[in-house]
């Protein structure tokens, strides 16, 4: 579609990109229209004369792919696949810490009051809302279905 049309479609509620980005424009809630980054970031839109002469923008959901997916994690955001959204599964990114050992089954291996270090990992909200680890499988480090949750 053309510019024009792009600025209708953003009107009218819905994201456009174009091929070589991964982020996308949006009407904000200011009734302006902003810039979502491939970093998670919202912009001010830019000057828009490098886009006016365009005719390839398209309308997208805001997928990204994984690598798309981890960066959004590590800005916080929390990201989920396109089929797991009905079920309000979500991924995020679970900050490195330091524990001291005060609970079964640390005190089984470490001393009473040692520092423990934790590393920064990724935790998957589940369906029935416990909370697991998560690695992803070769499946969801392929797909490009990965989506921003708000």
């Amino acid at each position: 579609m053309n510019y024009k049309e792009a600025l209708k479609a953003i009107r009218n509620g819905k994201k456009v990109k174009l091929p070589e980005w991964t982020g996308y424009w949006f009407m904000g809630k200011n009734e302006y229209i902003q810039v979502y980054t491939a970093d998670c970031k919202i912009l001010d839109l830019p000057c828009t004369e490098d886009y006016i002469n365009r005719t390839d923008w398209d309308i997208t959901d805001g997928s990204r792919d994984f690598g798309g997916a981890i960066k959004a994690l590590k800005a916080g955001k929390k990201v989920a696949r396109t089929g797991w959204n009905g079920k309000e599964m979500f991924l995020y990114l679970v900050q490195g810490s330091t524990f001291e050992v005060n609970r079964e089954p640390l005190l089984s291996i470490y001393p009473e009051g040692t520092k423990i270090t934790y590393r920064p990992h990724i935790d998957l909200k589940t369906a029935d809302g416990s909370v697991a680890t998560w690695s992803p499988s070769g499946s969801d480090a392929l797909a490009e279905d990965w989506q921003i949750v708000e």
